[in-house]
C-alpha cells in the first residue's frame, strides 16, 4: 500500500495538478476530496462533502469494491463505467486503489476518461455495419429493419420507423424486442415540422421506464418522409451525443442508399425501355422502308408505262388513277411520320379554325370511296342527327382522325360494309357546348383482347402477320388518338367480336356559331348526296403570279388555275417576282419560300415596304405553327401548304380575290 505523508507538502501537488481524475474516499464510502480533473466530470467543487460513493458510482457495491481493492497489491479495476450527465455522458475506466495518508488508510480512484476512444469504436461497428450490412440492401422495408435492428442492438435499447403518409405518421417497422411505451415530452410532429433532430433525457432514478429518447428526421429526394426514433430502459444506458450523431447519419444513409435503390431502378426501367424503343423503332423502320417503297415503286412503274406508245387510252387512265392512288398513299405515310416526331417533340400544335363540315364529309368520303371499291366493300355514311354545317375545329386533324379510322377498317375488311354514323349532341342551353361523334362499324375479322391492347400504341400492329398482308407503318391509329385528345376529345374501340367485326367511336367537341345553325344537313341525308356538296369554282378576270424556283410546281398550279379561268404568270426567284408584281397587274402572289437570289421571306418583306396591298401567299412545304406566326410578321396574307391540292387553291383564291365568281 502506498503511503504518503506530509500531505500539503507532498500529496496536495500530486493530487490536485494531476491531469487523471481522482477521488479519495475514506473507508466508509464518503468523498474527501475531488481534483479538479474528477471536479469538471461531475461538475462539483473540488471539496463536495455532500457527495459520496453511491452519487459518483451508482449501480456499483461499495462494500465489495472496498474489499477487493484492499485484498489486492495492484487495486481493483472497472474497465468501462458510464458516467451521466445532463449534457452528455463520459465513459471512464476506474482503478481503486488503496492508499495510507498520515497513518491513515484511504481508497483513491483513478478515473481514466476513454469517452472518445469508445466514441471511435462506436463509429467503426457503425461504418462496418453500413458496409457489410446496409449497403448490399436495396429494398426499402429491409433497409429500414436493418436499421432498427442495428440500433437496438448497438445504439440503444429499442428503436423505431414512422414513415410520413397522408400527412399522418404510421409505424413501419421496429426491432424485435418488447418494450413498455412511454408518454415522450416532445411531439413526434415537430421533428416533421422543423426538420431538426432532438434528444431528450429522463432525470436519473426517475420511475420512467425510458431514460432517454433520441428523434431524427428521415429524408429523401430533400422531403422529410419520417421519422427515425430510439430510447433507452435503463439509467446504465443512456444515449449521448456520439449517439444522437450515428442516428443521424444512420438516417442520412437509409436515405442515400433508399434513394441510390430507386435511380437504379429508374436506370433499368429506362434501359429497358430505351432498348424496347430502339427495337420497335428499328421494326417500324424496316416496316416504313417497305411503306414507302412500295407506292414508290409502284408510282415510277406506271409512269413508264404512261410512257408507252403501244398503251391505248382506257389503259393509260387507269394508270393515271393508280399514281393519284399510290402518291396520296405515300403522302400519308410521310404525314404520319413527320406528325409523330412533330407530337413527340412537343412541336405540334392544334390550328383551330372555321371548318365547313359538309365538304370535310365529302372529301372524306371521296378519298376513301375509292378504296372501299377497290375491296368491293361497301361504304355507308349516315347521320344519325342533324348536324351543323360549320364547327369550329382544326380541318386538318379531323379529316386524319377519321380518314384513319375509316382507312383501317376499310383495310381489314374483305367483304361486307363498313358505315360511318355521324352524331351531334348540341346542348339547348349553350350552342357553344356541342358534342361530335362518329362512329366506324366494319365487318372485319375482330379483334381479341391481348390485340385490342396494342391498338393505340405507336409503332405497333396487332400482329405481325398483319403487315405482311395489310402493310402499314403503325401509326395511324396512335397519331388519330393523340390528335383527338388535343381536340378535347378521344378515340375508343367500343365493342369487337371475332369474325363479326369492330365498332370505333370518334368524339370531339367543337363549338360551333349559333347564328349558323339553320344551316344543317338534314339527319335523312345519305352517302350519294355527300358527292354533290364540292363547290366548282370558275373566275372571270382573275390574274395570279406564282413565284416558284420549281418548274415542275408552276406548271402544275397554272394548269389548276386555268381549269378555273384564272390567268397566270411565273417568275423564279423572289429577285424576280419583285419586279414583276410592282410592274404589273396582279390580283394574288403565290410566293415560295425558299428560293434562291432572294427568298419569299425578303421579297415579302420588301414589297410590303414598297407600299405593295395586294394578297400575297406563302406556298410552303412547312406548316408549323412558328413558321405560320413568322409568315404572318413577314406580311403574308395567308398560306397554302405543299402538296397542294387543287380544291384548297381554289378555295383560297375565292378567299382573296374580287374577281367574278361563278
Amino acid at each position: 500500500m502506498p503511503t504518503l505523508s506530509n500531505y500539503d507538502f507532498l500529496w496536495k501537488p500530486l493530487f490536485e495538478d494531476s491531469p487523471t481524475a481522482l477521488i479519495l474516499l475514506d473507508f466508509s464510502g464518503d468523498i474527501k476530496k475531488l481534483n479538479s480533473a474528477a471536479a469538471a466530470i461531475y461538475s462539483a467543487n473540488s471539496v463536495a462533502t455532500e457527495m459520496n460513493f453511491n452519487h459518483c458510482f451508482p449501480d456499483l457495491d461499495f462494500q465489495e469494491i472496498k474489499e477487493k481493492t484492499i485484498n489486492s497489491d495492484v487495486g481493483f479495476k472497472i474497465p468501462r463505467f458510464n458516467i451521466q450527465h445532463k449534457i452528455e455522458n463520459t465513459v471512464v475506466e476506474i482503478l481503486f486503489k488503496s492508499i495510507l495518508i498520515d497513518e491513515k488508510t484511504y481508497i483513491l480512484c483513478h478515473l481514466l476518461d476513454v469517452t472518445e476512444a469508445e466514441s471511435s469504436t462506436r463509429f467503426l461497428n457503425f461504418f462496418s455495419f453500413i458496409e457489410k450490412k446496409l449497403d448490399p440492401v436495396s429494398e426499402p422495408e429491409n433497409i429500414y429493419s436493418l436499421s432498427t435492428q442495428f440500433a437496438a442492438t448497438h445504439i440503444a435499447d429499442w428503436a423505431k420507423i414512422y414513415l410520413l403518409k397522408n400527412r399522418e405518421l404510421s409505424e413501419n417497422c421496429f426491432a424485435p424486442m418488447t418494450y413498455v411505451s412511454t408518454k415522450s415530452t416532445f411531439d413526434l410532429h415537430e421533428i416533421i415540422k422543423t426538420g431538426a433532430s432532438k434528444i431528450e433525457f429522463v432525470e436519473p432514478y426517475s420511475s420512467a421506464p425510458v431514460n432517454s429518447w433520441i428523434a431524427v428526421p428521415i429524408r429523401q429526394n430533400k422531403k422529410i418522409v419520417g421519422v427515425f426514433q430510439l430510447g433507452t430502459l435503463h439509467p446504465s444506458k443512456k444515449l449521448d451525443r456520439t449517439d444522437l450523431l450515428i442516428a443521424e447519419e444512420l438516417a442520412i444513409k437509409m436515405s442515400l442508399i433508399i434513394e441510390r435503390s430507386e435511380t437504379s431502378r429508374k436506370l433499368v426501367e429506362m434501359r429497358d425501355l430505351a432498348y424496347l424503343a430502339n427495337e420497335t423503332k428499328t421494326y417500324f423502320l424496316a416496316n416504313a422502308s417497305h411503306e414507302i417503297r412500295t407506292p414508290l415503286g409502284a408510282i415510277l412503274g406506271f409512269v413508264e408505262l404512261l410512257s408507252d406508245p403501244l398503251q391505248s387510252a382506257a389503259e393509260k387512265k387507269v394508270w393515271e388513277q393508280k399514281i393519284a392512288g399510290n402518291s396520296q398513299h405515300l403522302l400519308r405515310i410521310i404525314d404520319d411520320i413527320l406528325d409523330l416526331s412533330k407530337v413527340e417533340a412537343g412541336k405540334l400544335e392544334i390550328q383551330m379554325g372555321r371548318v365547313d363540315l359538309g365538304a370535310l364529309l365529302s372529301d372524306i368520303y371521296s378519298s376513301m370511296s375509292a378504296r372501299a371499291n377497290e375491296k368491293n366493300v361497301a361504304l355507308k355514311f349516315v347521320f344519325d342527327s342533324a348536324i351543323p354545317r360549320y364547327i369550329y375545329s382544326d380541318s386538318t386533324r379531323m379529316h386524319q382522325i377519321v380518314c384513319n379510322i375509316l382507312g383501317n377498317a376499310i383495310k381489314f375488311t374483305d367483304s361486307g360494309q363498313v358505315l360511318l354514323t355521324v352524331s351531334c349532341d348540341i346542348s339547348k342551353d349553350e350552342l357553344e357546348s356541342t358534342c361530335l361523334q362518329f362512329f366506324i362499324k366494319d365487318s372485319g375479322p375482330g379483334l381479341t383482347e391481348e390485340q385490342a391492347g396494342k391498338l393505340f400504341l405507336p409503332f405497333s400492329q396487332v400482329d405481325s402477320q398483319d403487315h405482311r398482308k395489310y402493310g402499314g407503318t403503325g401509326l395511324g391509329l396512335a397519331l388519330a388518338k393523340r390528335f383527338a385528345r388535343m381536340l378535347d376529345g378521344d378515340i375508343e374501340l367500343v365493342s369487337s367480336e371475332l369474325g363479326k367485326g369492330s365498332l370505333f367511336s370518334v368524339t370531339v367537341h367543337p363549338k360551333i356559331e349559333p347564328q349558323l345553325m339553320m344551316n344543317i344537313f338534314d339527319k335523312n341525308c345519305t352517302s350519294v348526296e355527300l358527292e354533290s356538296l364540292e363547290v366548282p369554282y370558275h373566275f372571270n378576270n382573275l390574274k395570279v403570279l406564282i413565284v416558284d424556283d420549281a418548274i415542275d410546281n408552276q406548271i402544275l398550279i397554272q394548269q389548276f388555275l386555268s381549269s378555273a379561268g384564272v390567268k397566270s404568270e411565273t417568275a423564279n426567284n423572289g429577285e424576280e417576282g419583285m419586279r414583276k408584281a410592282l410592274n404589273g397587274n396582279y390580283d394574288i402572289l403565290l410566293m415560295d419560300i425558299q428560293m434562291p437570289v432572294k427568298d419569299g421571306y425578303k421579297a415579302t418583306d420588301e414589297l410590303r415596304k414598297l407600299g405593295y396591298s395586294k394578297p400575297i401567299i406563302a406556298f410552303t412545304a412547312c406548316a408549323l405553327k412558328e413558321e405560320q406566326d413568322r409568315y404572318s410578321s413577314a406580311g403574308f396574307n395567308s398560306y397554302i401548304a405543299k402538296p397542294v391540292k387543287k380544291m384548297d387553291l381554289l378555295k383560297m383564291m375565292a378567299e382573296f380575290s374580287s374577281a367574278t365568281l361563278h
